[in-house]
This record gives structure tokens, sequence and C-alpha cells, in this order.
């Protein structure tokens, strides 16, 4: 759990939030797992959407299994739609339309990121690890291998590329850091430390990602944000 610690980092600070820590924002993370947005803000309420959900899902998330394809929400149904480690299991064609799917549902923005293939290293000490004690990869792993980690380019091009929005980096954490936390959570030797590390220290740990912005970084992230902005359906439902 640390390494989603790491990768929300990245989002949680654009997100407009209330004192308590509750969005004051419609947001849909897709991609999300079981945990999504509240591995870093517990008391958030958010839609969650992803191929299948293997685990119990946080409380505060509405969770909808949808298969791969358009998204079932209309045009700007939601004020952000947040989309964290997606792109690298899609085919490189794909990429671009999918994230001008993720626009289309967003009224404001769309907050995206992805390992590039900068940290192909860090995956393949991962791959040598889990061979070196007979055990299969794990599936996100192969699908990395099938499609192929995309280049900072690559990234980009696909969301500079939609149509009435404009694209702006995120800045993310060190590499080498974030890198180590994906090792740590995956390798038996520290996952069962990670985990506590997560459970006692969450927020101090997430705090040292948003601040561990120096460096090069194997991910790279952008702000898609709509030129001309709308309500979403679902801030206009509440108001």
């Amino acid at each position: 759990m640390l390494n989603w610690l790491a990768r929300y980092a990245s989002v949680t600070s654009e997100l407009s939030l209330r004192d308590d820590q509750t969005l004051a924002e419609s947001v849909l993370d897709v991609g999300c797992g079981p945990h999504g947005l509240a591995c870093a803000l517990p008391q958030a309420r958010f839609v969650g959407t992803d191929v299948q959900f293997p685990a119990l899902t946080a409380p505060g998330m509405i969770a909808l299994r949808n298969d791969p394809g358009p998204l079932p929400f209309a045009d700007a149904a939601f004020d952000t739609v947040i989309c964290l480690d997606v792109l690298e299991h899609l085919p490189a064609e794909t990429r671009g339309p999918f994230v001008a799917e993720l626009a289309r549902v967003a009224a404001r923005r769309v907050l995206v990121a992805c390992p590039s293939n900068d940290g192909a290293w860090g995956q393949e000490i991962i791959r040598r690890a889990y061979e070196q004690r007979g055990i299969p990869s794990p599936g996100w792993l192969d699908e990395h291998d099938e499609h192929g980690l995309p280049t900072p380019e690559a990234i980009e091009a696909a969301c500079v590329s939609v149509q009435g929005f404009s694209a702006r980096p995120l800045p993310m954490a060190n590499g080498m850091f974030a890198t180590m936390m994906t090792i740590a959570d995956m390798m038996p030797e520290f996952s069962r430390q990670a985990a506590a590390e997560f459970a006692a220290n969450r927020a101090g740990w997430l705090q040292a990602f948003t601040s561990a912005r120096f460096g090069h970084s194997t991910r790279r992230g952008y702000a898609v944000e709509r030129s001309e902005e709308h309500t979403s359906e679902l801030q206009s439902h509440h108001d």
C-alpha cells in the first residue's frame, strides 16, 4: 500500500478538500482497485470503477465494475476524473482515445499518471526476485510486458491531444523513492513491515511522498483541464 500512497500523492494536493478532509467536488477514480483514492484520503466519498474488485472495497467508495470500453457515465458527469497506473496496461494505440474518454466525463479536469519506461529497471528487479523464488510474476507485471511501458513522450502525447482541453505536467515523487516503496510492498522480506508502516503512519508517508518531488521521476502525470469548465451532473443535482 505504500506504493499506492506514492501514486496518489501526485493528485491529492490537486483536489478540493473541506476542513474534515472530505471532498468538496465530485470525483471518479478509474482503475482504482478496491481502495483507490481512499488509501490517501480515507474520509473521501467518490465513485470508483474497475474491471474487477478482488477485495472488499473502501467504505467511502461507490464501486462500479465496468468492462474495458466506454465509461457508463454522461458527458461532464464528474468534476474531476482520476486515473492512475492504467495507461501502461493498455495497447499503445488505445492510450490517446482512452484519455479522451476520461475527459468526456470530466466537467473540469482529468488527473492521469503512470510509470514510464524510465522505470523498467525497478520492474526487472521485481521480476528477477520472483523468478529466483520460483513464483509466477504478478499479473500486472505481465501486462506491462505485453503492452510495453509507455515512453514519457507517449504519455505526454496522449494527454495533450484531447480536443477542448489543455495539459500541464504534475510533479511526481522521486523515482528512486517511489520504486523502493513498490519493491517493499512486493517483496516478502519487506511487505509485512511495509503494511504496518502504512497502517501506523499513513499521513506521514503521504506527506513524505508529496515532499519528495525532487530529482528524476520514473513516472509522468498530467492535469488535463477543460478549456471551458462545465458544472458536473453530480454537482448540479447536489445544488
